[in-house]
């Protein structure tokens, strides 16, 4: 099959999954030429630069999913199906009933491409041409100690976003907007926000107020799930120390959400709608969050100089406010390509 034939296949397959960052085969198609140049390239040589190339995917990719969301697994599946490559999804210990049900609907000429493993198999792993891993810091590490430096290997760890509100933008339908992107995937991911930024103490405030409301209305179309003690936990925890360092909390009946109206310092939430309302558009531990920032969303365009302070702080992406959960499929994640970074290029000159 050639690429241009599987791409008409798996835009077929997933119609209607915009979520995945794509529309139709167009979108697929210009993520090809997007990053590669010409969607023949696996075919024969392209002319890039003047020089012939030639690109070679991967025969094999090793996946090691994460556990608390399934959409970034079924990415990697789109990617890796355009790619021709066969897939091992090692899945985590509580399953992904969503991504395997996707898996089980496709076409059989791109489902005999996927195998999912019930457990991690080191030597399974050392013979794919490449690996992927999503997860925490000692996840990755762990993993990364085990594949042979001859393998590609590449790692998406844990980050979380922010979403900044300029002066005189704190309105109803913002709040809307970021209650939007706060509630996508229950802010588990690293495109979920944790905190707003507003310009100074009254607009923090009043935007807190604002987004109480949003997401009290959003909460009551989208109940909240579940939660485990552990989650539970958390989540008191978290407003435990918001109250100990003398911040306003904000909370919906039954504690369907907790904002941290004011606060002073980024913190990591425990997600499901718990999220801080910064007075700053500062952060004050610049070190300790640098690398690990991924998206912000903004109400406005952004001065240069707001876009050169985040991007050093590792932020990869910028987007209008209640975006964040949407990228573009052609969103170089965590600063790279998605496609080119697996291939190995042939150069006919």
């Amino acid at each position: 099959m050639t690429t241009a034939e599987r791409v008409a296949v798996i835009a077929s397959a997933f119609n209607g999954r915009a979520d995945l960052g794509f529309n139709s085969e167009a979108d697929l198609r210009g993520l090809i030429i997007g990053e590669l140049g010409d969607v023949e390239i696996f075919e024969r040589p392209v002319l890039r630069g003047g020089v012939p190339l030639m690109a070679r995917p991967p025969e094999t990719i090793y996946h090691l999913c994460a556990a608390n969301l399934g959409v970034s697994a079924e990415t990697s599946l789109v990617l890796g199906l355009l790619l021709g490559s066969r897939l091992y999804f090692k899945l985590p210990g509580g399953g992904l009933p969503a991504f395997v049900n996707t898996v089980s609907q496709l076409p059989p000429t791109l489902r005999e491409k996927v195998i999912l493993l019930a457990r991690h198999d080191p030597a399974l792993m050392l013979t794919a041409d490449a690996v992927i891993v999503y997860g925490n810091d000692a996840t990755i590490d762990a993993i990364h100690r085990q594949v042979s430096w001859r393998q590609r290997f590449l790692a998406y760890g844990h980050k979380i976003s922010l979403g900044l509100i300029d002066a005189d933008d704190e309105t109803p339908a913002i709040a809307s907007a970021a209650a939007r992107e706060i509630l996508a995937h229950e802010q588990l991911g690293c495109l979920s926000p944790q905190a707003y930024l507003c310009r100074d103490a009254a607009r923090a405030e009043k935007f807190s107020a604002l987004l109480a409301d949003a997401l009290a209305a959003a909460r009551r179309r989208q109940p909240l799930p579940a939660l485990t003690f552990d989650e539970t936990a958390l989540r008191q925890h978290f407003r435990q120390t918001a109250a100990a360092n003398g911040e306003k909390i904000l909370t919906g009946a039954d504690h369907e959400y907790i904002i941290i109206s004011g606060a002073k310092k980024l913190v990591l939430t425990p997600a499901r709608a718990t999220v801080s309302v910064l007075d700053t558009w500062e952060i004050a531990d610049c070190d300790k969050w640098r690398g690990k920032l991924s998206a912000v969303s903004h109400t406005r365009p952004l001065p240069l100089s707001v876009t050169d302070y985040f991007t050093k702080l590792g932020v990869s992406r910028f987007c209008p406010t209640g975006g964040l959960q949407a990228p573009p499929l052609a969103w170089r994640h965590d600063s790279r390509p998605r496609l080119a970074d697996l291939l190995k290029w042939i150069t006919f000159a």
